[in-house]
């Protein structure tokens, strides 16, 4: 009686209060409002360096002075895209990790909240043109 009672009530509660815990940590610590402003920044500044700063581009004699400011800012902008890549990355692995750890059904959502960030961006580009 004891075993079943084990088996079929209270294992089965303990794996529901298992996974609650776990998601409640998930969305205080990985999927915040931190992530997805981050997400917003990423996508903002991958617009940003393709329309601005890659390709080549040839600057007319005397005109040093900006070649050198286009590539520290472009230089600057590829660093903060590689930074900002690197967390969103860090916290996509780590969920990853954490749903198929925990025999979780959830699909990780930062793919798809990083797919948003950007067509959101083409819009509002779109809407400026």
């Amino acid at each position: 009686m004891v075993a079943a009672l084990a088996t079929y009530v209270l294992l089965p509660a303990v794996l529901v209060l298992r996974d609650y815990v776990i998601w409640k940590l998930v969305s205080v610590y990985v999927l915040n409002d931190n992530l997805r402003s981050e997400i917003r920044r990423y996508a903002m500044l991958s617009d940003d360096y393709k329309k601005n700063c890659s390709g080549s581009h040839d600057f007319p004699l005397g005109k040093e002075k900006e070649g050198f400011a286009f590539v520290a800012k472009s230089q600057k902008v590829s660093d903060e895209l590689n930074k900002t890549k690197f967390y969103i990355d860090r916290k996509s692995r780590f969920l990853s990790w954490m749903l198929k750890h925990y025999k979780q059904d959830g699909k990780n959502p930062i793919d798809e909240w990083l797919k948003q960030a950007h067509e959101e961006v083409a819009n509002k580009n779109r809407g400026k043109s």
